[in-house]
């Protein structure tokens, strides 16, 4: 299947385009080549800091003049470190020993429940401290599934 780009004006096949879904066939209108020779230009930088430098400003500066929002998200953080504190320390350690080198990264191994791509690991005998370290790699999709069944 192909489709033509309205920048350089060739058929080119479908895989040659991003994705839009906002369009009616799914594909975005230039091809990825003509999109990236755009986006390398000083033209489109210089009309993206026209767009956003000034708004983004102004976003900061409001920002700034309300701390408390600050004060909430760091708030919200406490509260869940303090109800959630044997979850918290046991993912640090994990974190901890991963970094170490101690652990291999979730990434690199694969899920004990559906065999795909783990990403995360899961405390499969709780949050106490001496099951810290007894984790499995797990996939997201898994993890909320054991989490939170329905």
């Amino acid at each position: 299947m192909t489709k033509q780009c309205c920048c350089c004006k060739t058929d080119k096949p479908v895989s040659e385009f991003y994705k839009q879904r906002s369009l009616p066939d799914g594909l975005h209108k230039q091809c990825k080549s003509c999109c990236k020779a755009y986006f390398d230009t000083d033209e489109f930088r210089k009309k993206k800091r026209e767009v956003y430098g000034p708004r983004y400003k102004e976003q900061q500066i409001e920002y700034r003049k309300h701390p408390d929002v600050m004060n909430r998200s760091n708030a919200r953080g406490r509260l869940y470190r303090k109800k959630y504190t044997m979850r918290w320390n046991a993912r640090d350690r994990v974190n901890k020993e991963v970094r170490a080198g101690r652990l291999p990264s979730p990434k690199t191994l694969t899920c004990t429940v559906c065999n795909n791509k783990a990403q995360e690991y899961h405390h499969h005998r709780g949050y106490k401290i001496h099951h810290w370290l007894d984790v499995v790699p797990i996939c997201i999709k898994c993890h909320r599934n054991i989490d939170r069944p329905n």
